[in-house]
């Protein structure tokens, strides 16, 4: 978006990988609004060193992705601004990612502000952190819900009118900014390898899921056709909202799914249904596999790009179930980069 600070629309994404039946990883997602996860993968670790002491040191660390995170949000500062202030914006304790919030501005060494704590002041940005006075911002870490700076029919939002003026005239520099959830649309995710390939004239190295845009005719024949063979998604929706696997749906599931693509197929998209790799997991008494994923981070800094040694294993916990997603009642598991 022309006029903002920073060179870096999406300074932390977080890749949403999984391992079908022929043994190869495939990516599942793309996450650049704000991709989370990474509190939760040090705090599974923390869980490994407990139960597994001395065999959990042969992995490599994770801590230095927040120095990563904090070399990034330094960065994004207005240009004039060495020593900027920094704070992370959280909805509160309402987020269901408040935790995170909470440790990776711990971690990074940033206030967590709400927003009741957060004023436009002659288009700056001020804040006032608990017990102290207030301050400008030069520099947020963005973690609401609340990510578009308009809602269709319904005007700007708070966010919008918060950030959009500081953003654009250079007051303030935002983590991600607005902008990086292009990578989050569903669609879009369908033709990332078209684009490694135009731009960077490279094969890319882990392959996609194929995916069908239900607004294209022959898609959209698919899907009324055959949905039981595929996973439905809304493109605009996160958390595992609205998905609808089509090999564990009812009849009644199915049609009502139909319905709803037929209704606004461009706000839909289709793929294949992977069925990805399992993990022993404590089920009540027992261990048993469940499905799970990985949701790995990259850090973009002016000198590179680091990829976190590690990362979160989400678990579907119910038996059978593909979505893995913790407000879908998923679980974590700590993952290991031996060095």
């Amino acid at each position: 978006m022309e006029g903002l600070v920073g060179e870096r629309p999406a300074s932390v994404i977080g890749f949403d990988l999984v391992r079908g039946q022929d043994g190869r990883f495939v990516v599942l997602e793309d996450n650049s609004r704000t991709p989370s996860g990474m509190a939760y993968a040090t705090a599974a670790r923390g869980v490994s060193e407990v139960l597994f002491p001395g065999a959990a040191d042969k992995a490599l660390s994770l801590d230095s992705v927040f120095e990563w995170l904090t070399e990034a949000v330094r960065e994004a500062a207005p240009d004039g601004v060495d020593d900027p202030v920094s704070v992370l914006l959280s909805d509160g304790p309402a987020n269901s990612a408040w935790y995170e919030h909470v440790v990776v501005a711990e971690r990074i060494g940033v206030p967590v502000v709400q927003p009741r704590d957060v004023e436009l002041r002659n288009g700056e940005v001020w804040f006032r952190a608990v017990g102290d006075s207030p301050r400008k911002a030069d520099v947020v870490l963005r973690r609401t819900d609340a990510d578009r700076i308009t809602e269709r029919g319904e005007g700007i939002t708070w966010v919008g009118e918060l950030l959009y003026g500081p953003v654009r005239s250079g007051t303030v520099g935002m983590v991600n900014t607005f902008g990086s959830g292009l990578a989050d649309d569903k669609l879009v995710y369908a033709y990332v390898p078209d684009a490694i390939r135009f731009y960077l004239s490279e094969e890319p190295l882990v392959a996609q899921i194929p995916t069908l845009d239900c607004a294209e005719e022959a898609a959209l024949e698919r899907v009324i056709r055959s949905p039981h063979e595929l996973v439905v998604k809304p493109r605009s929706e996160s958390g595992g909202i609205g998905v609808v696997v089509g090999s564990q749906a009812t009849p009644d599931e199915l049609a009502e799914c139909v319905d709803l693509v037929t209704g606004s197929p461009k706000d839909y998209i289709a793929q294949e249904i992977v069925s990805f790799s399992t993990c022993p997991t404590v089920a009540g008494d027992a261990i048993e596999p469940r499905h799970v994923d990985l949701r790995a981070f990259a850090v973009s800094t002016s000198d590179e790009v680091r990829l976190m040694p590690g990362g979160l294993t989400r678990v579907a916990l119910r038996k059978g179930s593909l979505v893995v997603n913790s407000s879908q009642g998923g679980g974590g598991k700590d993952t290991w980069v031996v060095g």
